[in-house]
């Protein structure tokens, strides 16, 4: 392995950290701030997360970008960081952070069915074969012991809403394509002009959740503990920016084929996190639910 190589992997490795670690963050905070609210929160560290990488990039420009373009990014958005993460929390909430992470992790499966179905790009038998692990992983991982059985509905519940989070996030993914050919953005800018959408459509999800509450339930607009503000900003800005940044920087030093099964161990080390500090446990055929759920991701990635 070459220093070029082993750069790559010191990111992919980065990104990983940054993945498997903020779904801890997010357990952390639940129960004590409401999900939409939490989301609204860590826009403020994805913006200026970005801001910050943004002029270390040294991009030469925000523009390149078309209206066209630009209301796709935001649609992009709306799917991924808005609908799909709050999908993505109750997933956590229900079932973990472990297992939640594990089935979201098998988003490539739906880039690559969405991109069949709208961008007519042609089916492997890797993508096939990859397909089958990623649906068997997840079924043994909606498999329970007889101690499980009374939270099946939880399980049920939990694996349903990370799966729509993976499709949301596949779908972001290829609308994202999209803006990228059809732009001369940056990644570093793209990632800014997100973070720009990002923080209106949050606050505004959450201030439409707000009003929707009865006044006797409704809990302060913006304020909440600053130990919760400082872990959701620190959160927005590792799962937002910084795990992207240490991706793209890995692709850019090191091939597809080291990266990707680097990176798609973040299930692994929120696994670890989850049974270190909420005391959660996989069954043996869960735990191999989840191996293959990787496997499969890392094969469609590759």
């Amino acid at each position: 392995m070459d220093l070029m190589d082993s750069a790559g992997v010191f990111f992919a490795l980065g990104a990983s950290l940054c993945w498997g670690t903020v779904p801890v963050i997010y357990k952390l905070g639940m129960g004590k701030v409401l999900m939409e609210k939490m989301n609204a929160i860590r826009s403020f560290g994805f913006l200026a997360s970005s801001l910050i990488i943004y002029r270390l990039a040294g991009e030469s420009s925000m523009g390149g970008a078309g209206w066209v373009v630009l209301v796709g990014l935001g649609l992009a958005v709306l799917l991924a960081n808005v609908a799909g993460d709050l999908l993505f929390f109750i997933g956590i909430d229900a079932v973990g952070v472990g297992k939640a992470t594990a089935v979201t992790c098998s988003y490539p499966l739906f880039v690559t069915v969405i991109s069949v179905l709208l961008l007519g790009e042609s089916v492997t038998l890797t993508a096939i074969s990859a397909t089958v692990a990623v649906i068997v992983g997840l079924v043994l991982l909606r498999s329970r012991s007889v101690e499980q059985e009374e939270g099946s509905g939880a399980i049920f519940k939990g694996v349903l809403a990370s799966l729509g989070a993976a499709f949301l996030w596949g779908g972001s993914l290829v609308v994202t394509r999209w803006a990228v050919l059809e732009s001369d953005l940056g990644p570093a800018a793209l990632n800014l002009w997100r973070a720009i959408f990002f923080l209106p459509i949050a606050w505004g999800w959450w201030g439409c959740r707000y009003l929707s509450m009865e006044k006797a339930d409704r809990p302060d607009l913006f304020r909440t503990d600053s130990k919760s503000w400082v872990a959701l900003v620190i959160a927005g800005a590792l799962a937002l920016s910084v795990g992207g940044f240490f991706i793209t920087r890995a692709m850019m030093l090191a091939p597809a084929s080291l990266v990707s099964p680097i990176a798609a161990t973040s299930p692994l080390i929120a696994t670890i996190w989850g049974r270190l500090l909420f005391s959660e446990r996989l069954s043996p055929s869960q735990i191999l639910g989840v191996f293959l759920i990787i496997a499969g991701s890392v094969a469609i990635s590759l």
